[in-house]
C-alpha cells in the first residue's frame, strides 16, 4: 500500500467512487484529497483547508470518508494528521454522508470521536428566497449589478475587493479560483462608479444546488445586504425552478443571525461531526 494524492491527473479514476460534491471540490486549491489501496479496497480522505481571513483560524476539516479497508484507511488517516501537524492546522470533522462504526471505532481511538448531528449547512429554496424579498423588489437601486454584466476587469476588481477586506466567505480560493465557479446570473454586485461596495455570490454545484459563496457589504447602509438579496431572488425566480435548493454555510455569527431572521424554518444538514473530546 501506499497514499497518493488525488488531483486533476487521476481524479476521473475516482469519479464512481466519490459523491458527485466531493469529485468537483477535491480538485480546488483549498481541498485536499488522498487514498491508499488496499487488499479489500480503497481508503480516501478528503479535507477542505479552511483559513480565515478576519481570525487568523487556520484548519483542515475533514469534508469525505471512505473506508473499504482498514489497513489503508489507518495509512491516509495518518498521512493526514502528519500534514495537518506539518501545517500547524486545527482539525476538525464534518463529513457529509454516514461513517461507520468500524471507522468512527477507529478515529475515537485516535481522540476524535464523531456524532451524528447538525451541521454548519442549511439549505432553503429559491421559493423561499423569493418569498421573503419580492416585497422588497421595486425599491432595489440601480447600482446593483448582475455579475455578468461585468466585464473581466471589473469582476476581477470585485474579487479583489472582497480578498482586500477578507470577505472571502466560503471560498478559501477565491485568490485562483476561475470565475467560471460563479453563476453569473443569480450573482451580484453593488457597483457605483468604479467603486465595489457589496458581494453577494453563488456557486451551482455539481448537484444543481446555488451555494452562497460570498455576501459581503462595504458601504455604511445596512439596506444594500437586503437589495442584493432581493435583487438574486428576483433573478433566481427567472432563471431557476421554485423548488432548486440553495445552501448556505452558516461560517459566521452574522451569516447565522440572517438565517434565523430571514429563513428560520431552513433544514439543516445533517453530518458526522466532532464529538466530546476527553
Amino acid at each position: 500500500m501506499s497514499v497518493h494524492k488525488i488531483d486533476s491527473e487521476n481524479i476521473d479514476k475516482y469519479s464512481k467512487i466519490l459523491p458527485k460534491l466531493a469529485h468537483e471540490n477535491v480538485v480546488r486549491s483549498c481541498y485536499r484529497g488522498v487514498a491508499s489501496e488496499g487488499n479489500e479496497g480503497i481508503a480516501i480522505l478528503i479535507w477542505e483547508l479552511v483559513n480565515e481571513p478576519k481570525t487568523g483560524e487556520e484548519r483542515a476539516d475533514v469534508r469525505y470518508i471512505v473506508n473499504k479497508d482498514m489497513d489503508a484507511f489507518d495509512e491516509v488517516f495518518n498521512y493526514f494528521l502528519n500534514y495537518a501537524k506539518t501545517h500547524s492546522l486545527t482539525v476538525k470533522f464534518e463529513v457529509r454522508g454516514t461513517v461507520s462504526k468500524v471507522t468512527k471505532g477507529y478515529l475515537k481511538e485516535k481522540g476524535f470521536p464523531l456524532t451524528r448531528g447538525e451541521g454548519k449547512d442549511v439549505t432553503i429554496s429559491v421559493g423561499d428566497l423569493v418569498n421573503v424579498t419580492s416585497k422588497y423588489r421595486r425599491d432595489i437601486p440601480e447600482y446593483i449589478k448582475s455579475i455578468g454584466e461585468l466585464n473581466l476587469g471589473e469582476l476581477g476588481r470585485v474579487l479583489r475587493k472582497c480578498l482586500y477586506c477578507g470577505a472571502v466567505g466560503i471560498v478559501y480560493d477565491l485568490e485562483t479560483i476561475n470565475i467560471s465557479y460563479f453563476e453569473r446570473r443569480v450573482s451580484c454586485c453593488l457597483y457605483s462608479e468604479g467603486e465595489v461596495l457589496g458581494a453577494f455570490m453563488f456557486h451551482k454545484n455539481a448537484e444543481n444546488e446555488l451555494e452562497i459563496c460570498i455576501l459581503a457589504c462595504f458601504s455604511d447602509d445596512p439596506a444594500d445586504i437586503l437589495y442584493m438579496l432581493c435583487y438574486s431572488g428576483m433573478v433566481a425566480d427567472r432563471c431557476y425552478p421554485a423548488d432548486t435548493r440553495i445552501v448556505i454555510r452558516r461560517n459566521t455569527m452574522a451569516m447565522r443571525g440572517l438565517v434565523e431572521k430571514l429563513f428560520p424554518g431552513a433544514k439543516t444538514v445533517t453530518v458526522t461531526k466532532d464529538g466530546v473530546r476527553k
